[in-house]
């Protein structure tokens, strides 16, 4: 029974090579979602509930993701190409049906509630099925047809409706993300090559009609960043992250021991604000850290990328990249106060189960590309 053991173990270490065949973007993607759990931990500690309850269903929710990323490992992405046609018109019912009976927090309708326990926000799915079906629809057509003006506008009249309801509930910032990446998509495939016209509409109409778009609290937040308002109210966020970034100093304060973050000077702690905790804790090492965990994740994916030689497997990966990237970028700055405030969170560091698991699956369907396309 000994001898077997080993060959056991043998078997077990090459199923998991087999499934993880990328350990880098694996072990990243888990060290990341571990940094924050760390914080989030110490965001919601407290001397009676040392564990709160945002620390267990972080730590669910990274158990869960786990078990996502390897179930989409296994499941191959054409099927899931494939089975976009029918998961699109379920999640736009979902996203109807958040529009119409969602749960309002802090002045959105973006959640669904389930036995008061957990609430899942429907949109975050978008960015893995909006790169799913357009990805399957270029698929669809053949070349000619691919670059023609009626295609271009049968696929943003697919899309559109579920960018509606976004924008709705209201998401500006999912909304505007999410166009990015279709056009980020196009962009790789060579189709605004052919229609540049119509890019420079579509982005001329975008900035003469945002401003309209804007509720008054997303006006306060630009007027903020331009340096209107004061600490007290409308830079309060702002002039709290930084304190806590600059007290941190080279090594930090120490866990549990940050002043901004333990005395709740800081809003939003365990959410958009999370890597300003861990620059008051941990210091600027740990935003080091942060950001050496990040490049080696996005050079992963890119190594992917060059490896993948089917079209649509690359498309893909762009897709589902492109918002785990852009979100990156766009909450370090925001906390840096060098973008406006947005409710955009940390990807696999902030609080939050449904974005995490999105994230998961997202990175999952990249490693099952890697399983389908290259060997290391």
């Amino acid at each position: 029974m000994l001898n077997g053991i080993p060959f056991f173990a043998m078997k077990l270490w090459s199923s998991i090579k087999q499934i993880f065949v990328d350990s880098l973007l694996f072990t990243s993607t888990l060290l990341l979602s571990l940094t924050g759990l760390l914080f989030i931990f110490s965001n919601s500690y407290s001397v009676a509930q040392p564990y709160s309850i945002f620390f267990i269903k972080q730590l669910f929710g990274i158990g869960a993701g786990c078990a996502l990323y390897a179930l989409f490992t296994f499941v191959n992405y054409r099927k899931l190409l494939s089975a976009s046609i029918f998961l699109y018109p379920l999640f736009l019912l979902l996203l109807i049906y958040t529009y119409l009976k969602g749960t309002h927090v802090m002045g959105a309708q973006r959640w669904l509630s389930f036995f008061g326990l957990f609430r899942m926000q429907p949109s975050e799915l978008a960015k893995i099925i909006l790169p799913l079906i357009t990805v399957h629809y270029l698929s669809l057509i053949n070349t000619d047809e691919k670059y023609s003006l009626k295609s271009i506008l049968v696929l943003c009249l697919l899309i559109t409706p579920s960018l509606v309801f976004i924008l709705l509930q209201p998401d500006l910032g999912t909304a505007i993300l999410l166009t990015i990446t279709i056009v980020v998509i196009f962009f790789c495939n060579n189709i605004l090559h052919n229609h540049r016209w119509l890019f420079i509409f579509f982005v001329g109409a975008t900035l003469v009609s945002a401003p309209y778009l804007l509720k008054p609290y997303q006006r306060k937040r630009i007027q903020s960043f331009l340096g209107f308002g004061t600490p007290q109210k409308e830079r309060y966020q702002n002039e709290q992250a930084l304190i806590a970034i600059g007290s941190g100093g080279i090594i930090g304060k120490g866990l549990l021991c940050g002043t901004q973050n333990r005395l709740r000077f800081l809003p939003e702690g365990r959410t958009d604000f999370i890597i300003a905790i861990a620059a008051e804790e941990l210091g600027f090492l740990a935003m080091l850290f942060i950001l050496f965990l990040y490049c080696i994740l996005f050079w992963r994916i890119h190594m992917i990328i060059i490896h993948a030689h089917y079209l649509y497997a690359q498309l893909l990966i762009i897709g589902l990249a492109t918002p785990i990237i852009l979100s990156m970028l766009i909450n370090i700055l925001m906390v840096l106060d060098l973008l406006p405030i947005v409710g955009m969170p940390l990807p696999l560091l902030s609080y939050g189960l449904t974005h995490l698991l999105c994230t998961f699956i997202a990175l999952g369907i990249m490693q099952n590309i890697a399983r389908n396309h290259h060997h290391y």
